[in-house]
Order: structure tokens, then sequence, then C-alpha cells
């Protein structure tokens, strides 16, 4: 059985829903002027490494995609350069608020352009943001102003000062010719431990004082050439070298550090390991990396990185993220027993990597309204037509209109205008939704499918 639901005529249904609209608007206008805050717009420079900088690409969009407050381009560099497509290379910095690159170029990997070496360090100087990811602080051992941009870099021993950290959180100076050259032992679980600063760094604030890192790489003496790196560089966090070669005291080396430059905001860390033979990078897993991630780009940005600490940020061991789909820290989102303890989740779960494929290519439409699957019969769908048509469509991708089940025709009952046909925006009335009961096809007498539409008249109730 079908039975139809009228709704109220035209004028006074519009005068209903501009009320309700506007009781919305006074209801939430403080979360539609968050909403409607432009997104922090990231440029992702990439194009060359030795790690697995292409999924990292991905993970990278997946993980700011759930933040919500991001717009990501990117940007492949041409590793041709004597082609015309690397000379013609050249990103418009000025359109982003912040950079984030794990770009490693080396013997057999292009440098940038020097026209965009110069955009670049400009940008930055005058107020942009930059995010040097992992092996960024390996790249471009000849471009001294980039050196100078990411503070602490990978340096010989007779090369630049390094630092290591106390147990105080004092800095221990390592003049040039002091130490040890830069490099890494084995990776591993490490416990990471926030510097003492006089005052706590946005991007840490409402952490804990330590946390464990997955996978993590501990960059033993990474080491600054500007003279002023003292004074440039601020070490937010540090880790004890987990396999320090024979012989040598283990020492604690920054993990996270920030740059001065010029108006700029700097920041780099050793978190966000991924070698191409990692098919669940820990390391990208990982909820502190993930967490101090969004915080850090943030930052760059110039925005402001929030304090919620989400429920799984790690404090007494590693906390990974589910992996599904391929993508690293999306697996659905964690159990709440229902929210029964009144507390939302510090986490939101959005779909990425959606793929559109055209349903039904050899079916054309009028004003389809909704489409919702047949009860009890599987692959199958009613699909609602404004103009007052019903469809029950087969479990056929390939159906043809003959093979379509007329379930109801009110076109000589409802209200439905289409000014120009063609142009959806001016198409209204007819069949406004469709819902069918909840027993509908359980053999229960409940086979009703409700549907509000509007008619040209309809007599007021006194």
């Amino acid at each position: 059985m079908l039975q139809s639901a009228p709704v109220r005529s035209p004028p006074t249904m519009l005068a209903y829903i501009i009320r309700s609209f506007l009781a919305a608007i006074l209801l939430t206008s403080p979360l539609l002027a968050e909403l409607a805050a432009p997104p922090i717009k990231v440029l992702v420079i990439e194009g060359a490494s030795n790690h697995d900088w292409q999924r990292r690409v991905e993970i990278f969009r997946n993980i700011l995609s759930r933040d919500g407050s991001f717009g990501v381009d990117v940007s492949i560099v041409p590793q041709d350069m004597q082609g015309q497509k690397w000379a013609a290379w050249n990103p418009q910095f000025a359109n982003y608020d912040v950079v984030l690159s794990g770009y490693r170029n080396d013997a057999n990997h292009a440098t940038w352009p020097a026209a965009v070496q110069t955009a670049f360090a400009a940008y930055i100087h005058g107020g942009g943001g930059f995010y040097a990811f992992h092996e960024a602080t390996q790249a471009f051992t000849g471009w001294s102003e980039y050196q100078k941009i990411v503070g602490l870099t990978w340096q010989a021993a007779s090369t630049g000062t390094a630092f290591t950290v106390n147990s105080d959180s004092t800095l221990l100076v390592h003049p040039p010719g002091s130490g040890l050259a830069t490099g890494h032992g084995n990776r591993a679980n490490s416990l990471v431990t926030r510097r003492a600063l006089p005052t706590v760094h946005p991007i840490h604030a409402g952490l804990p004082n330590s946390w464990f890192a997955a996978d993590l790489e501990v960059v033993r003496f990474p080491r600054g050439i500007d003279p002023n790196v003292a004074s440039n560089v601020t070490i937010l966090s540090h880790a004890t070298d987990p396999d320090p070669p024979a012989g040598q005291t283990a020492l604690s080396h920054p993990v996270e550090w920030t740059v001065s430059y010029g108006n700029g905001r700097v920041y780099a860390s050793t978190y966000g390991h991924i070698w191409s033979d990692q098919q669940e990078s820990p390391g990208m897993r990982c909820a502190a990396f993930q967490e101090t991630f969004v915080r850090a780009l943030k930052w760059c940005a110039g925005k402001s990185p929030g304090t919620v600490v989400p429920s799984d940020f790690p404090s007494t061991a590693i906390s990974l993220r589910p992996y599904s789909e391929g993508i690293a820290g999306f697996g659905g989102a964690k159990a709440v027993a229902p929210f029964a303890n009144g507390v939302l989740p510090t986490l939101s779960i959005v779909p990425t990597q959606v793929d559109t494929l055209e349903a039904f290519p050899n079916l054309s439409w009028e004003s389809p309204i909704v489409a919702l699957p047949w009860p009890a019969a599987p692959g199958q769908l009613m699909i609602a037509e404004m103009d007052g048509r019903i469809f029950r469509v087969p479990d056929n991708d390939n159906a043809t209109p003959a093979q379509l089940a007329t379930v109801l025709d009110l076109r000589s009952q409802v209200y439905y205008m289409n000014w120009d046909s063609g142009v959806p925006t001016h198409k209204h009335g007819g069949i406004l939704g469709a819902a069918f009961h909840p027993q509908f096809g359980q053999a229960a007498g409940k086979n009703f499918l409700y549907i509000p539409l509007a008619r040209p008249s309809i007599p007021q109730a006194s």
C-alpha cells in the first residue's frame, strides 16, 4: 500500500521555511561564523626523496581532511633540469598560508630553479610559513638560505653548531668539530619530552610533558650553519638516541624545533618516517605525530593550533591510529559507548579518496529528488522524481528505460514547476522526499511509502 502525505500549499510552506531558516541562523550564528572561516591554504611540494613521498602525499591529504581546516594543493617538482617543465616550474607561494615539504634532492634528483629559491626565501622572510618534513632537513646542501630557514640540517661534524638537551631542559652546545656528524641509528618507539620553556609553545598547548612516538628516527647532532642559530632556533622537544654509535653516550637530541627567519614561521621535526616497504608505517599512524603535524601547520600559517587533546594521544605507550583502505590514520571512529559518558569524541573521520561513477548511464531523469534502497530487495532502488513519478530500479547498472517499474505517477496531482527544462535551479515543488515504513517488506501489513509533496491547492485546517 502506498500513502501520500501532502504538505501545505506553496506560499504557506515558503513562509514556514523562511521562519525556520531565520530561527536556525539565530541559533547557530557562532557556528556559521566558524564554518565560514576560509581554509588554511597549504602547498605541498614533493617529487624527490629517498623516502616514499608518493604515499606520504596521500596520507597528508587524509590527515588534513579529517581536521577540516585546510585546503591542500600539491606541486611536483619536474626532475629533468634540462627540460622546459623544470625551467617553467614556478609555484606561487604568495597564494598560500604555509608550504609543507619533505623534498630531498641529491645527485640524482633536481634542485629548485634559482628563481624559485629566491622567491621561496622571500616568501618565508616576508611572513610565510614552512613545515620542513622529516628528510627536508637533508635537502639543498648548497643553498645557504635554505639551511638558515630550516635551522638545523645534516652537516659534517666540522660544520655548524649542534645542540643536545640536558635533563633540566637546558642546552649543551656542540660547536663545529665537537660531537659527531649528523646521522641516526635504528628507529624505535621513543619517549619524546617537551622542553621546559618559559612559556609553553602553542603547538604543545595542553599536551603532557612527555609522550611516546612510534617508529621515531632520532637524528643525532643536526647542525645549524647560521652564526645566530642559538638565538634563531627554539628546540621544542627532544628524545634520547636509542641506538648510539659504539662507544658513544646516548644523548638527547632535538625532535621538534622552530626557526625565526625574518617574519616567517618555520617548524621542523624528525616525525613521520615512511619507507616504500612500510605498508602500514607506524611513524605515520602515530597519534603523537598526527596531532603535532596538524597543530604545527596551523601555527606556521599564523592560526591558533588549539588546545583540545585527542583521547588517543599517547602518554605511557605508543598509540597507532587504525589503518584501512591503504591510508594511515583512517579506520573508523573510536567507540565511545555511544556517547553514554556525555563526552563527544575528540577525533572525527572524514571520508576521502572517494571515486564517483555515473549511475545507470542508460537512464535519464527529469528531476530526481531521492534514491533509497528498496526494502528486502538487495541491490534495487526506489527513485522519486520531483514531477510526481516514483520508480523501482532493478539491480543492474546497465538498466534500460524498459526495465524500470513505475510504482506511482502523481504528475496530475502535484504542484511542480520547471520554468526552463534542463536548468536544475528552476525546478521546485512536486515530490519533496520519500520514506519507507520501517517494517516495509516484512509481511507486517506495513508496506507504506510516505511522500511529502506540494499540491496546487489544499484546504487549510481551521
